[in-house]
């Protein structure tokens, strides 16, 4: 298991409802023979006819996502696409680099589903699965069909195979994903453990280790292509410390944006498509891939569309990154925070994000629970501006110096009429920055109006 428990849904009516339960296998060996799945998504059925599945219905395990070739001509091609090369090392791949595959993942650590499994309905009623690994590359596939309807023509069976259509992977992290082989110990991925969806404006929103509460517009259409401004030019250049080459894209600058220049954090991702030359989005390798992020007038493509000050558009399943300044993203501790979204109907959406945060008290961090606007992320409330503060860890150890107070990779805020309920290890009811934490449990924080714990909060 990948840190987080299984995600359930149930589709059809009547007696042909069948509930469809899927896990995240991290670490661990793989066989295409079923007999391992180690770094998967394993998908099983439970319904009134057949019973509950003994083995994975459907399962799916990374092989390096699409290539990144060009359709005609070989004048620059990664492989594969998003997930890169990794470095010299392996001799029985293509050139000797390293692909990003299940043996890749276990030798870095980097369990597939670290975030978790998150099942929503997207704007066309499509049921979507979306999930993150702990190098912070992400897949997005549908449920009931998590393996490629062209390998397992059945509808069920074992995916292993690159350039799946049915999966379309992301990079969660603009240019922080952990993609430097033996170089990154994975505990210091900017990991992912915990997802939320809200439907009232198809957001994604997530809270990684060292970086701020993120949000991703989610868009059912690949083919929808977003205004731009400012133009791009792209060229190769071998990267001195791996020796692989790299496709630069480098936008037009303008200061500091928004601005008329490219401004790429605000609009792309590592997955989504660079649209120049007329190119469609939905012909396979097409358009180039977004690879990295690295600033808002550099990208690293797929391979080079050789264009020269040209106009571009974007377009992809995950757009639009945006993200909140409080906390300071160094300020946040391992391994990253929780987050809620909750709504009463349609009005007073909130999203909720718990996680350790560094203070003048606890350096290396203390429990902290905030609450943002989902349309801006601007902070609403948060509990390091009451007073006193209440000072609580969310898991072993409590307020220790030395070690830090992690943030529990299971410690998600429960909302219930207006009251928020946060599980903790140790709540210090102390103002004196003492390291004892002579309580645990819950820890409760009250709405206004509502006298739980007297309109202020209480362990």
């Amino acid at each position: 298991m990948s840190t987080r428990g299984a995600a359930a849904n149930t589709l059809g009516t009547g007696s042909s409802q069948v509930a469809w339960v899927y896990y995240g296998a991290g670490n661990g060996a793989f066989q295409t023979n079923g007999k391992n799945y180690g770094q998967s998504i394993l998908d099983f059925r439970l319904s009134q006819a057949s019973g509950a599945d003994s083995t994975p219905y459907q399962s799916f395990t990374t092989h390096g996502g699409p290539t990144g070739c060009p359709p005609t001509g070989t004048t620059q091609c990664l492989e594969p696409a998003l997930q890169p090369s990794l470095g010299a090392g392996c001799p029985n791949e293509t050139g000797g680099n390293c692909q990003y595959t299940v043996e890749t993942q276990n030798a870095n650590d980097w369990d597939m589903a670290t975030s978790g499994i998150l099942l929503f309905d997207d704007n066309a009623g499509k049921h979507r699965l979306v999930t993150i690994d702990k190098a912070g590359y992400g897949h997005l596939l549908t449920q009931g069909q998590v393996c490629d309807p062209s390998v397992c023509t059945s509808g069920s069976g074992q995916e292993f195979t690159p350039g799946d259509t049915g999966d379309w992977p992301f990079g969660a992290l603009q240019s922080n994903l952990c993609d430097t082989l033996g170089t990154m110990y994975a505990s210091n991925c900017h990991r992912i453990t915990s997802l939320a969806f809200y439907p009232g404006n198809n957001n994604l929103y997530f809270w990684p280790y060292q970086e701020a509460l993120t949000s991703l517009q989610f868009v059912g259409d690949i083919t929808k292509q977003w205004p731009t401004s400012g133009t791009i030019t792209t060229s190769i250049s071998v990267d001195p410390k791996t020796h692989l080459s790299h496709v630069y894209a480098n936008g037009s600058s303008c200061g500091t944006c928004p601005c008329a220049g490219t401004c790429f954090l605000s609009k792309v991702i590592p997955g989504d498509f660079l649209i120049v030359n007329g190119c469609d989005p939905s012909i396979p390798n097409a358009c180039p891939v977004i690879t990295s992020v690295q600033d808002d007038f550099t990208l690293f493509l797929s391979f080079d569309p050789q264009v020269t000050t040209a106009p571009w558009a974007y377009s992809g399943f995950l757009v639009m990154p945006d993200s909140e300044v409080q906390p300071k993203s160094t300020y946040v501790e391992y391994p990253g925070g929780s987050v809620v979204v909750t709504s009463s109907g349609a009005t007073n959406e909130i999203v909720w994000g718990a996680g350790s945060v560094q203070s003048a008290c606890y350096p290396k961090g203390a429990g902290a629970l905030y609450a943002y606007d989902p349309g801006t992320l601007a902070k609403l409330w948060a509990t390091v501006n009451l007073s006193p503060v209440p000072f609580f860890s969310l898991t072993f150890p409590a307020f220790n110096a030395t070690a830090g107070n992690a943030a529990g990779l299971y410690a998600e805020p429960t909302i219930v009429n207006g009251n928020v309920y946060v599980p903790t290890f140790g709540i210090n009811s102390s103002t004196d920055c003492s390291t004892s934490s002579p309580a645990s449990g819950i820890i409760v924080f009250c709405g206004p109006g509502t006298t739980a714990c007297n309109g202020n909060w209480q362990k």
